[in-house]
C-alpha cells in the first residue's frame, strides 16, 4: 500500500451493492474497506517488473531475428567465399570473421537478455504468491 504520508483524500461515489462488496472483500482479507480500494486498484495497473518483462520479450524476440539474419549472412558468404576464391580472398574471409563474431555477440546478448527475463518472471511469480 502507498507510504501514509502521500495519501490524498477525495469523495467517491459507488452503487450500494458494490460497496457492500467491498466491504465483504475487505472483512475477509482483514483489511479497512479503503486498503482493499487501494490494493484493488493498485492490482489493477501494470508493475514495474511487468513491464520490463514486456520489455525484456521484446528485445529477446529482437535478438533471435538479428543472429538469423546474421547466421544467413555468415552461411552466405561462407559459400561464395569458397564458390568464388576457393578460400583465397582475404577480404571475403575478414568479412566473414566479423559477421561470425557479430553474431557470437549476439548470441551472448541473447543468452543474457533470456536470462534476465527468467529473473524478473521468477521475481514476478514471487511476488504475487506473496501478495495473495
Amino acid at each position: 500500500m502507498a507510504d501514509e504520508t502521500s495519501l490524498t483524500q477525495f469523495k467517491l461515489r459507488l452503487p450500494a451493492l458494490l460497496k457492500e462488496r467491498l466491504e465483504i472483500a475487505a472483512a475477509e482479507n482483514a483489511r479497512s474497506i479503503t486498503a482493499e480500494i487501494v490494493q484493488r486498484l493498485e492490482d489493477s495497473f501494470p508493475s514495474i517488473e511487468t513491464a520490463l518483462m514486456h520489455n525484456r520479450r521484446e528485445e529477446l524476440r529482437r535478438l533471435e531475428m538479428e543472429i538469423a539474419m546474421t547466421r544467413e549472412r555468415v552461411m552466405y558468404l561462407r559459400s561464395r567465399l569458397v564458390t568464388i576464391t576457393g578460400d583465397r580472398d582475404p577480404t571475403a574471409a575478414v568479412q566473414l570473421r566479423e559477421l561470425e563474431e557479430q553474431l557470437e555477440v549476439f548470441q551472448m546478448l541473447e543468452n543474457e537478455s533470456a536470462r534476465a527475463l527468467a529473473l524478473l518472471e521468477k521475481r514476478l511469480q514471487s511476488k504475487k504468491t506473496h501478495s495473495a
